[in-house]
């Protein structure tokens, strides 16, 4: 019920509005307080919204920017919201089978693409950068805690971070 929409941080709200003889979905996050507002929050926020367009099946999801968010500049905010996306959109799935039977659907939809919209883009680009190699490096520690047993035990592991970490010699 959208007259039940607080801005209450992480809670949402969605729509669709028809505009130019389309239609567009519309999800709304709530920001909560600015003033309590942290760097791990907004990225919380950019999680929330790629879990959102993934249960709502949107092919496409904006994020618009338009202002500063607390203590954070334009930047930092679309920089952080993008963070906080990648992140949100990691799955381990090297174990499940790529192709599914016939009539079922694939079970896991994705996102296919992601657009940080504002006024900052170049300077939130070179931000994320950053964020970008803290992210992967999550998805690396993320794919050795899933990894079975069988295949990830102390001599593969060692082998393993040695192949990883090689390019830094």
């Amino acid at each position: 019920n959208h007259s039940k929409f607080k801005a209450k941080f992480g809670e949402t709200c969605s729509f669709t509005v028809i505009y130019g003889g389309s239609y567009k979905n519309i999800i709304l996050i709530g920001t909560g307080k600015e003033t309590e507002l942290k760097s791990f929050k907004i990225e919380q926020l950019g999680g929330k919204a790629i879990c959102v367009a993934k249960a709502k099946k949107f092919a496409h999801l904006s994020i618009l920017v338009s202002r500063t968010l607390g203590n954070y500049s334009e930047e930092e905010v679309m920089a952080l919201l993008a963070s906080g996306a990648m992140l949100g959109s990691y799955k381990f799935d090297k174990y499940f089978s790529t192709s599914s039977q016939e009539g079922q659907e694939d079970k896991e939809f994705v996102i296919e693409s992601l657009l940080i919209v504002g006024q900052s883009a170049k300077a939130a680009q070179s931000l994320f950068e950053e964020k970008k190699i803290l992210a992967e490096s999550v998805y690396f520690a993320r794919d050795l805690v899933s990894e079975a047993p069988n295949v990830l035990y102390p001599e593969s592991y060692a082998e393993l971070i040695a192949k990883e970490f090689e390019t830094l010699d």
